[in-house]
């Protein structure tokens, strides 16, 4: 099934299609419903309510709510109600690059300290054992850094 088949109505030409099709193929973070969810709210910005989600991805709403859950939580996007209306609507938040990148460094923040931990309270830990510890931490620490440089946050 072609791009252009999954998501029709996307756009005249099917570039946005063609679009969140790629994405969700590339991205390894995410699965692929939510790296096409997030590919369609990157090109288009919403609100899209569930319903509207499932339409456009042909995918199910229980697709759409395990997906929405996760790019919500990860903070590149966010929910809304509309007085009135009993569905709720998604939309990318602002700098959604910028949220995505601060997720990952908390994540990379307490990686470094469950290695240090370890490193702390296991003194009898063989040395090649340490040594990988070490150059895990001297890995994260750099990861760490560029990533926020990225944002801003030297």
């Amino acid at each position: 099934m072609s791009g252009q088949e999954t998501m029709q109505g996307a756009d005249d030409t099917g570039t946005t299609a063609w679009f969140v099709e790629r994405f969700g193929l590339i991205n390894d973070n995410l699965p692929r419903t939510a790296s096409r969810m997030f590919a369609l709210f990157l090109v288009e910005g919403g609100p899209f309510s569930f319903s509207q989600l499932a339409e456009r991805l042909q995918v199910s709403r229980g697709n759409v709510s395990m997906s929405s859950r996760m790019l919500e939580q990860a903070g590149m996007i966010e929910r809304l109600t509309r007085s009135g209306d009993r569905q709720d609507y998604f939309q990318v938040v602002e700098q959604p690059w910028h949220r995505m990148i601060e997720h990952e460094i908390a994540k990379q923040q307490k990686a470094r300290s469950y290695a240090a931990t370890l490193l702390a309270t296991n003194p009898d830990l063989p040395a090649n054992a340490r040594q990988r510890i070490d150059e895990l931490v001297a890995l994260i620490d750099g990861a760490i850094q560029s990533m926020s440089s990225m944002i801003g946050q030297d």
